[in-house]
């Protein structure tokens, strides 16, 4: 079964050695205000993805899941979970570098240039979650826990 989970120490540790293992390129340091979400099978990361919680601008930086578990909505459950962490904790919108590997993604999520005339993906964050899914239960009716 898979977790999902803001990353712990521990995870941290466990993150450090999967990015390189997977030969995933970050920056050598994390930003203080970088919040991780994890997905984990017993003692293995599968994925995670991060935010950058800057007041009034926080980004999406990465988005990663193990090959094999591709187009299989694992990834979307892991941007929903950071999302609703930031809709929780009173951001409004999320933003996205544009022209990343994950923009084509985030674009297929909803992610559209921005309105403020930035150039960078947006997406207004409550909208997304009243709208639902396919498939999962994404409306506000229970919160997940992270």
């Amino acid at each position: 079964m898979m977790l999902l989970r803001t990353a712990e120490k521990d995870d941290l540790k466990d993150l450090a050695k999967f990015i390189q293992e997977e030969g995933i390129e970050v920056e050598a340091s994390f930003p203080q205000n970088l919040e991780v979400v994890v997905a984990r099978e017993k003692d293995n990361i599968l994925g995670f993805v991060t935010a950058e919680l800057v007041v009034l601008d926080p980004h999406i930086r990465h988005l990663y899941m193990k090959p094999a578990l591709r187009n299989k909505k694992f990834a979307d459950g892991l941007l929903r979970a950071i999302m609703f962490y930031m809709l929780n904790r009173g951001f409004g919108w999320v933003y996205a570098d544009h022209n990343t590997e994950i923009s084509g993604y985030l674009s297929h999520f909803g992610f559209t240039a921005d309105p403020s005339g930035k150039d960078r993906l947006a997406l207004e964050i409550d909208p997304f979650f009243s709208r639902g899914c396919e498939g999962c239960n994404s409306a506000k009716k229970e919160p997940v826990q992270l």
